[in-house]
């Protein structure tokens, strides 16, 4: 997907880019909504990294890019050890909420829909503490 401010998504195009974004930077992202429940703003969990991207709230399953930063700096010391993708959640919840296949099915679509590999860079559940 060819990638410039104001380019907008779908639910399903947002948590395909996020999942790129994560594997990219092997390391998960969080989220939180800005000014009002009108933006939300993912930025990746390694500590101090700078990268980010921002998106404004069109509608229930439209989002419209509105700022990114894709480079990562993960040189700060880490404790953690594992972590999960948002995206990925945000997925599997669209999902059963749309579909009543099994679980396992559920996830082996994510993969293919979200372009996640089977082999290679993943993004690790988040360790409960």
């Amino acid at each position: 997907m060819e990638l410039e401010e104001e380019t907008i998504f779908t639910v399903m195009d947002l948590c395909k880019f996020g999942v790129k974004q994560e594997i990219q930077a092997q390391y998960g992202y969080g989220e939180r909504v800005r000014k009002e429940r009108s933006q939300i703003s993912f930025h990746c969990k390694y500590p101090k990294c700078p990268a980010h991207f921002n998106v404004a709230i069109l509608d229930q399953n439209k989002y419209k890019l509105i700022k990114i930063v894709e480079e990562h700096d993960h040189s700060a010391p880490n404790d953690k050890s594992q972590y999960s993708s948002v995206f990925y959640r945000k997925y599997l919840e669209h999902y059963f909420q749309t579909d009543d296949n099994q679980r396992a099915i559920a996830q082996l679509n994510a993969f293919k829909d979200l372009e996640i590999p089977l082999t290679g860079p993943s993004i690790p559940e988040e360790k409960k503490t």
